[in-house]
């Protein structure tokens, strides 16, 4: 996952989208009954004795997957409908100034402030500031903070990987993306900077607005006993450096706000709330979402729906108390959060690459270089643009279940622009590695055609452009896609000598 992209947005951002996952879960008797079961019975309490974990070291991708977390003065992360690439242009209107909160309102807020307060069990510090947004107005702050903090180049060099990696088309706008997205989907936020909260208020303080605030005060709640930017370390800076834990970090700050969420809905909503969320939920539709490409549509539910299955499973195990636990010792990796039991002991394996420049030779420089994740390799096998070479999702899951580590490389030549991306894999044992070699090949069947067989376990493409390589020894794979074979083969030979060597 890119880190320019994924991290760009900081706390809260509850999506139109995500009510409507909420109440299907509700509905169909899933994660939010068993939170109710959960906090309504005492648990035992669960003590962990938290690691010393070294911020940055194991740094991970860079994908602006913005799908969940913003703040940050208004957020970010991302999609948009169309495919063509261009860049956003900052609003050039004037917007009015913020809406005063009526009467009525504030008092609705109150009261949900109340619930949360003893559905979550942790205490409020001070006073959260409250306001009130239009759409317009959202989509202001967001097209400004946008354009800040996610450059074109940031967004070029996100597109070319998403490309390498199968996941994009050529020439894919994903900044405006990002920003039409979010202005469909979000429907408030709550902010680490500034500490307030702000309700997007289309035409009235509707069930929406309200379970969206339930869900946002837990962010505000969590943020002053646990201080999500300065303690915990999630922000832009940080997520920059090691993005994979912040993937850990988010998927826990979400999904114990989804799940407060549920529970204020099953406790607290009232009759007119439940029947304007059925009616949402039968009536709602997403054009900017339903058109983004189906890895994004994926990784943008992600902290919401697997990060609410991962605080479900630590309530399992001890209640609030097993959950206000993690904060100390938060996952550090997407491996982590879909294996909750894995969770806290197997840290992923740190991958090296070589330099890779001497066998590139002169004129290249290298864009990004981190970690994948389990998470985005997952999406890779599943999600990837050519339908025909995606592997079940179950399949996928199978394929890289047995994930230990990675890392990945992006390098570009000046003046042609050509690009190659290099990524390697440790399995946790020789199985894994060749279920995972062999849903690669089948991707690769389906984007290049029939492979050329080197040798025993290296298979190479050429075709439409691209060259490829896929290879598999021992526990570990190395994936290599460039403009052609007699570019991309020095460097198959260097990565080969550094994993041969002791």
């Amino acid at each position: 996952m890119p880190d320019s992209t994924q991290r760009v947005i900081i706390s809260g951002a509850v999506l139109l989208l995500v009510a409507c996952v909420c109440l299907a879960l509700l509905v169909t008797a899933g994660v939010g009954v068993r939170a109710v079961e959960v906090a309504l019975q005492p648990e035992p309490t669960l003590t962990r004795t938290p690691r010393a974990r070294t911020p940055g070291a194991f740094p991970s991708p860079t994908r602006y997957s913005p799908p969940p977390v913003w703040g940050e003065g208004g957020a970010l992360t991302p999609t948009s409908p169309g495919g063509e690439s261009g860049s956003s242009t900052p609003a050039e209107t004037q917007t009015p100034p913020p809406a005063e909160i009526p009467p009525e309102v504030a008092r609705q807020m109150d009261e949900i402030e109340a619930q949360v307060i003893e559905i979550r069990g942790l205490a409020p510090l001070q006073e959260v500031p409250r306001v009130l947004l239009t759409r317009d107005q959202l989509r202001a702050s967001l097209e400004q903070d946008l354009l800040q903090e996610y450059t074109d180049e940031e967004a070029a060099a996100d597109a070319l990987l998403y490309q390498a990696l199968g996941l994009l088309p050529e020439g894919y706008d994903l900044r405006r993306l990002y920003l039409d997205l979010l202005s469909e989907e979000v429907a408030g936020f709550y902010d680490t900077d500034d500490k307030a909260m702000y309700v997007v208020q289309d035409d009235t303080f509707g069930a929406n607005q309200r379970i969206t605030y339930a869900h946002e005060y837990t962010h505000a709640l969590q943020d002053q006993t646990y201080d999500i930017k300065n303690r915990l370390m999630y922000d832009d800076d940080f997520c920059q450096e090691d993005v994979e834990r912040c993937v850990g970090l988010q998927a826990l700050i979400e999904g114990d706000a989804t799940l407060v969420q549920q529970l204020w809905l099953l406790r607290y909503s009232t009759d007119q709330d439940r029947r304007e969320l059925l009616e949402m939920a039968q009536t709602y539709s997403s054009p900017t979402f339903d058109a983004a490409p189906a890895f994004i549509q994926q990784d943008f539910l992600f902290p919401y729906q697997t990060g609410a299955e991962f605080n479900q499973t630590l309530s399992d195990l001890g209640g609030w108390d097993a959950i206000n636990a993690a904060y100390s010792d938060p996952p550090v990796s997407s491996e982590q959060v879909m294996h909750p039991d894995q969770y806290p002991e197997d840290d992923p394996t740190p991958v090296a690459i070589p330099d890779l420049l001497p066998a590139l030779g002169e004129g290249w420089q290298k864009l990004r270089e981190d970690t994948l994740g389990e998470w985005y390799t997952f999406l890779v096998l599943a999600y990837g643009r050519e339908e025909a070479g995606r592997a079940a999702v179950d399949d996928a899951r199978t394929a890289t279940s047995g994930w230990e580590g990675d890392r990945y490389a992006l390098y570009q030549e000046a003046g042609s622009g050509r690009v190659v991306m290099v990524l390697t894999h440790v399995w946790e044992g020789s199985r894994d590695a060749r279920e995972f070699f062999s849903s690669m090949e089948t991707a690769g069947r389906a984007r290049w055609g029939k492979p050329g067989l080197v040798e025993n376990n290296v298979l190479e493409w050429e075709a439409a452009g691209e060259a490829a390589t896929l290879l598999n020894q021992g526990t570990t794979t190395l994936w290599v896609v460039g403009p052609d074979t007699a570019t991309i083969r020095p460097v198959v030979e260097a990565v080969q000598a550094a994993i041969k060597a002791p």
